[in-house]
């Protein structure tokens, strides 16, 4: 092989790798479907006037455990709707997680509300032993609030 067939192959080889990288793209973090890691957002929809006055302050808590938060964010109202862009707890960077977490709704200062049927609970302990978790792993979550009373 002469040199002028070295340099036509090696220039097409490094074409073919550009080529593929171009096709291929590269990753920059944000993966859809289960594995998604774009910061979460979640909606809290329908919420009824007999719960929350026009000025109401909120707060979402979400929890690994009884002891663990592990994602948070505050907000008021806007019609009847909540909109929380969820924090890291630790970091208050926004939180990029997925999986199964419960859910701790507080409005004002003392209505506590979990997502479950009617669940009544003192403690966080109860909350974890009685409601059920919530699938967090789209970008937007849209929970309505009677998932809540």
């Amino acid at each position: 092989m002469n040199l002028g067939n070295k340099r036509f192959w090696s220039g097409t080889s490094v074409l073919l790798v550009v080529f593929g990288m171009i096709i291929a793209g590269c990753d920059n973090g944000s993966i859809n479907g289960d594995g998604n890691t774009d910061p979460k957002q979640i909606i809290i929809t329908d919420i009824d006037a007999e719960y929350v006055y026009s000025e109401a302050n909120a707060d979402i808590y979400l929890f690994s455990s009884a002891s663990t938060i592990v994602a948070e964010d505050s907000g008021k109202v806007a019609g009847d709707t909540f909109t929380f862009n969820l924090r890291n707890s630790d970091t208050s960077e926004d939180w990029t997680g997925n999986g199964r977490y419960w859910i701790l709704l507080k409005i004002g200062p003392e209505r506590f509300y979990t997502n479950g049927d009617d669940i009544s609970i003192d403690s966080l302990e109860e909350m974890v032993a009685k409601a059920p978790k919530y699938n967090i792993v789209n970008t937007v979550t849209t929970i309505p609030f009677y998932k809540f009373k």
